[in-house]
């Protein structure tokens, strides 16, 4: 198994966060003709925090991968202490995701019917 320089590890980060825009901006337009803004809020922070957290893979350089790879190809391979990590890593953001989104809401749209 050979591992990544810390340069090609910094690259797919870059090249995985590209990706993930990407998709962002591709789920905005889609969530464009939804009309109820709670909808829109909650499905781009399960967007985030299901592709977005991170799970360890060498604790001593602190490299990390995103988590849905990792559980994807551990369930693959058979490995199922690596999956767990890997999904309990996704509960764990993904649950950040929705709390933030949902304060945001509460702050944004509630601001704007008081004023």
């Amino acid at each position: 198994m050979t591992m990544l320089t810390e340069q090609a590890h910094m690259l797919t980060w870059v090249i995985y966060f590209a990706g993930v825009a990407l998709g962002l901006v591709v789920l905005g337009h889609l969530l464009q003709r939804v009309r109820r803004p709670f909808v829109r809020v909650l499905c781009r922070a399960l967007y985030l925090g299901v592709l977005l957290a991170p799970v360890s893979t060498d604790p001593e350089r602190l490299f990390f991968t995103p988590a849905i790879m990792q559980a994807s190809l551990s369930a693959m391979a058979g490995r199922f202490e690596p999956m767990q990590q890997a999904l309990i890593s996704i509960g764990g953001v993904t649950l950040l995701a929705l709390l933030l989104a949902i304060t945001y809401y509460l702050k944004v749209f509630y601001n704007k019917k008081s004023a």
